[in-house]
């Protein structure tokens, strides 16, 4: 959702579903939902396949400040959210 082409993207999908918090580290829909709106809108994220001069992994992902992409990513974090919860 943030990024048009997911191939150029400077994190991996599976760095979404990384817990910033003890608290957040359950399994459930809800739970997976808030992790990954959080890590997308927070930004903060470290691309650990490159490095910059210093030797010091990137921090490509800024946080998203504007409202229409706020509303954007938050719209469609829960369209899918509600995609999964009809599958079962």
């Amino acid at each position: 959702m943030r990024y048009s082409d997911p191939a150029l993207a400077p994190i991996r999908a599976e760095q979404l579903l990384e817990a910033r918090r003890y608290e957040d580290a359950g399994g459930d829909l809800w739970t997976t939902t808030n992790r990954v709106q959080e890590n997308l809108l927070r930004g903060g994220m470290r691309d650990t396949s490159r490095v910059n001069r210093a030797g010091k992994p990137f921090r490509p992902m800024r946080q998203i400040t504007g409202i229409g992409a706020n509303v954007d990513i938050n719209l469609g974090i829960w369209a899918l959210a509600e995609s999964f919860r009809s599958l079962n």
